[in-house]
């Protein structure tokens, strides 16, 4: 069996479920062959809203169930197949856009998601007292190599600078160029330029203390050939 044929089979016994069960057949009093005829013409419809083809097989079976009928008796079960087929049609497509919704729900992230990963990432790549050295900013004629430091991450993405001019404006990070020094690598250096300093000034003490004591050998051995 084809899938084609496996698909109509299906809808022609649901059809049949809806139209034929119990209740529907408190109400009224039709024969087999009006039931195979309604079933047959929902699946086919059905089928063919979908794009499955199953003319082939669905003609041939529901010409040999109305062989017998006339065209009052079929026009009767007109509005019926219409109304079926509608209303499988209609389930059908929203529970198949259910099932692509979630589906899209799962795969996609949300725009939100999206920005919420994008500020996480920016925050884990700059931080507060980071030095900010400028390349380029777009909007604002700010001039190139000028420093400043990261006051703060906005909810919109934009790095807020306390810059050595007095101005705080912001950086755009996707349209602004700009290098950073991250704030450990700023003590890192203040850590090293102070211990260089302080080993300038032992240099100098200790230099003078070596001049103060040649000064004094020097005195003496004068004082020496004076004598």
């Amino acid at each position: 069996m084809s899938q084609a044929q496996i698909v109509k089979t299906a809808i022609h016994e649901i059809a049949h479920s809806l139209l034929h069960n119990k209740e529907a057949m408190k109400e009224t009093n039709i024969n087999k062959s009006t039931k195979e005829i309604e079933a047959e013409s929902v699946a086919f419809i059905v089928s063919d809203h979908f794009g499955v083809d199953t003319s082939d097989y669905s003609f041939g079976y529901i010409a040999s169930w109305s062989s017998s009928k006339d065209t009052k008796e079929l026009k009767s079960s007109l509005e019926t197949i219409q109304k079926t087929s509608e209303k499988l049609i209609k389930n059908i497509e929203n529970e198949l856009n259910l099932n692509l919704s979630k589906d899209l729900t799962k795969e996609t992230p949300t725009l939100d998601n999206l920005k919420k990963n994008e500020l996480e990432a920016l925050k884990n790549t700059y931080s507060i007292g980071d030095t900010v050295i400028l390349e380029k900013m777009l909007v604002e004629n700010l001039p190139k190599g000028l420093k400043g430091t990261v006051k703060k991450i906005d909810d919109i993405g934009q790095i807020h600078v306390s810059w050595e001019n007095g101005s705080s404006l912001a950086i755009n990070p996707e349209i602004d160029k700009f290098e950073v020094k991250k704030a450990e690598e700023n003590k890192q250096d203040k850590k090293i330029s102070l211990q260089a300093r302080i080993d300038e000034k032992k240099e100098i003490l200790n230099k003078n203390k070596e001049e103060k004591l040649i000064n004094v050998e020097n005195n003496q051995t004068r004082n020496n050939t004076i004598s």
